[in-house]
């Protein structure tokens, strides 16, 4: 993508989104021009979406190969689901390690105001009983 540079705006916008949908991905509307091509030119932004078009793949041919089945592990390889199970501890391990500061000075963790946000499922199913 980064020879989009000398491209015209809409141009090098069309060339991304080409090449963005060769994959099966598809870009949200509602972003403005500068914002898609910057998104479409990041590593990061394609990094993430190609480990997750991998991944999908992987579970596929492990479905075709019939490593996934009721009797075996309904919903995904057990590959998988140790994939999910280490990237959470890892996610876990960083929330630990990061911290917020007030403007009173106090400190909190990222893994405690995780765990007492409504947004977490835990937290949400006490406050609506």
């Amino acid at each position: 993508m980064r020879d989009t540079a000398h491209m015209a705006k809409e141009q090098a916008l069309s060339f991304c989104k080409s090449k963005f949908s060769r994959y099966g991905f598809v870009l949200p509307d509602d972003h403005s021009i500068a914002e898609a091509l910057t998104q479409l030119r990041s590593e990061k932004f394609w990094f993430k979406r190609l480990k997750q078009l991998a991944a999908q793949q992987m579970e596929e041919v492990r479905r075709q190969l019939d490593l996934v089945h009721q009797e075996k592990s309904t919903y995904c390889s057990s590959e998988r689901l140790s994939q999910h199970q280490w990237e959470k501890e890892q996610s876990l391990s960083y929330m630990e390690n990061k911290w917020f500061c007030s403007a009173d000075g106090e400190y909190i963790s990222m893994l405690d105001a995780y765990n007492s946000n409504v947004s977490n499922p835990r937290v949400r199913s006490v406050v609506v009983k």
